[in-house]
């Protein structure tokens, strides 16, 4: 029995072979320790440094490559994915005002925690605002083919043998604020 039609067993209310096995989020340290590598794939901070970058192709094949090896080094029935940027996806970088902290053009202030890996809203308008960049990224309207790339590509390699669920619409927001104009994405 496969994963996928294990998964459709257990939501049909009958008995698989056994109990089906997937997670709804694995931590990116996890997936690291699982493929013996770095990667992209719930990268936290550095996810949003590589697209500062204007590393978003890269992320982007980090994920794919790094989701179905991780499904299947795992030995998981299902796995989540979502949407990601579209093609040249590069939001305004935060300024830097130590090692540890950030400022965005509002005036709000980010801390990097080492516990989560990611940038943490410390003080809400704790400074003047500042002109908002003329570059400032939008996001486009419509979705566009390419933030349908993960999903696409991980339905292509396991969705035949796995269950694959993907969120409805654009990623969730991050838990602060948006610092890159990325509030409808």
């Amino acid at each position: 029995m496969t994963g996928k039609e294990r998964v459709l067993k257990a939501l049909g209310h009958e008995e698989p072979d056994r109990v089906p096995v997937m997670e709804y989020i694995f931590e990116h340290g996890i997936i690291e320790q699982v493929l013996g590598r770095p990667s992209f794939w719930r990268g936290h901070f550095k996810e949003v440094k590589a697209y500062w970058e204007g590393r978003r192709d890269e992320v982007v094949e980090s994920q794919k490559r790094d989701v179905v090896e991780f499904v299947l080094a795992m030995g998981l029935d299902g796995v989540t994915v979502s949407m990601v940027p579209p093609k040249g996806f590069r939001p305004e970088p935060l300024q830097q005002l130590d090692e540890e902290t950030w400022r965005d053009w509002e005036g709000n202030v980010y801390r990097y925690s080492p516990l989560t890996e990611d940038l943490v809203m410390m003080a809400p308008k704790a400074l003047e605002p500042q002109k908002p960049p003329e570059d400032l990224w939008e996001p486009p309207q419509e979705p566009d083919p390419s933030e349908f790339e993960l999903i696409d590509h991980v339905v292509r390699e396991l969705g035949d043998t796995h269950f694959v669920i993907s969120r409805l619409g654009r990623r969730v927001r991050p838990p602060y604020p948006n610092p890159f104009g990325m509030e409808e994405w």
